[in-house]
């Protein structure tokens, strides 16, 4: 009997806490979105402090303060958030900057893009040297390869590579 009623209470208790939870979530992120929590914060402070502790008797002067303090801070922040939105949106080709009126000149059609040029033919023969034995090269031709040897200043030819 004891075990069910715990489990009837805890229960009960979850999902006060949960119910709890989700709200105070949901009215976070609409203070968020908002940009009031600062605001809303001081606000529920004051009301707080004001049941607790006679400190707005004589001090009204400095809720008001505060009040107004948060207040600019709130506006502050929407002016930012709006700014910054604005600066970010990103703008269309076409799109007129905002300082011409809307009696400007249709734009000209863009003009058709220019044809690419055509590649650059290679120019042959290349040449490379052998890995591992310097005194060898070869000279690359669009059809064939060709292997030298170097004697002094003179290049020794030895034999022609066809490629397929």
């Amino acid at each position: 009997m004891f075990g069910a009623l715990f489990g009837i209470l805890k229960a009960v208790v979850l999902a006060v806490w949960n119910a709890l939870y989700f709200t105070g979530k949901l009215i976070y992120k609409i203070l968020k979105f908002l940009h009031i929590r600062i605001l809303a914060l001081y606000v529920l402070v004051s009301a707080i402090l004001s049941g607790f502790l006679p400190v707005f008797g004589e001090g009204i002067v400095y809720f008001w303060v505060g009040f107004a303090l948060c207040c600019l801070i709130t506006v502050g922040s929407w002016v930012y958030t709006v700014h910054r939105k604005l600066a970010a949106r990103p703008r269309r080709a076409d799109e007129e900057p905002e300082e011409q009126t809307a009696e400007a000149a249709a734009p000209a059609p863009a003009p058709p893009p220019a044809p690419a040029p055509p590649p650059a033919p290679e120019r042959y023969p290349k040449y490379f040297d052998v890995e591992g034995a310097p005194q060898y090269f070869f000279a690359e031709y669009a059809d064939r390869y060709e292997l030298y040897m170097r004697d002094g200043q003179e290049a020794v030819y030895i034999r022609t590579d066809y490629k397929n």
